[in-house]
C-alpha cells in the first residue's frame, strides 16, 4: 500500500465517524492534520514497510497486517536480532487494550504460513504517537487458539 493509499483510507475513516457527529469539514482537516507530522516522523524512522494480505490455512482465516517493517532489536543477551514483525496502526488515543494486543499478536502467528513465526508484533499509536513491541509467547498463543 502506498503511502497516499494510507492517508485516503485514514481520511475516509476519520471523514465516516466525524459526519455521522455532524462536524464540519474544515474541522474534519483539522483533526487529520494532527496525525500527518507524527506519522511522517515515524516513516523517517523506518525503512523497507510493505502491506500484507494473509490467508493462514492451518488457523483457517483471512487478515490484512497493516504492514510488516523488518526491524534491529536487542534480545535479552543484549545482542541485536534482525527480523520482519506485523505493524498494527491504530487511530485512537494509546489504549494497548486487550483487543490491540491480540490483534497483533494473531497477525504474528498468521505470519508464520509465510516466513518463521516472529513472536512479536508491534503495535503503533498514530495520534500520539505511541508504539510498543506486543510479545506472542505460548500463553497468548494459547489463548488465541481458543478464538479461532
Amino acid at each position: 500500500m502506498r503511502f497516499s493509499d494510507s492517508i485516503k483510507q485514514t481520511t475516509f475513516i476519520c471523514l465516516s465517524s466525524r459526519y455521522a457527529n455532524n462536524t464540519t469539514e474544515g474541522e474534519v482537516m483539522e483533526e487529520i492534520k494532527k496525525y500527518i507530522p507524527p506519522l511522517l516522523k515515524w516513516l523517517e524512522q523506518y525503512t523497507n514497510i510493505t502491506q500484507n494480505l494473509l490467508c493462514a490455512q492451518k488457523f483457517g482465516i483471512k487478515g490484512k497486517i497493516d504492514l510488516t517493517v523488518d526491524v534491529q532489536l536487542k534480545n535479552k543477551n543484549k545482542q541485536t536480532e534482525r527480523g520482519t514483525v506485523p505493524l498494527e496502526l491504530k487511530t485512537g488515543r494509546p489504549t494497548f487494550s486487550m483487543e490491540h494486543k491480540g490483534q497483533v499478536s494473531l497477525y504474528s502467528m498468521m505470519s508464520s504460513d509465510r516466513r518463521e513465526d516472529p513472536k512479536k508484533g508491534l503495535l503503533l499509536y498514530l495520534k500520539e504517537p505511541d508504539m510498543k513491541l506486543i510479545p506472542v509467547d505460548h500463553v497468548n498463543k494459547r489463548g488465541m487458539h481458543c478464538f479461532i
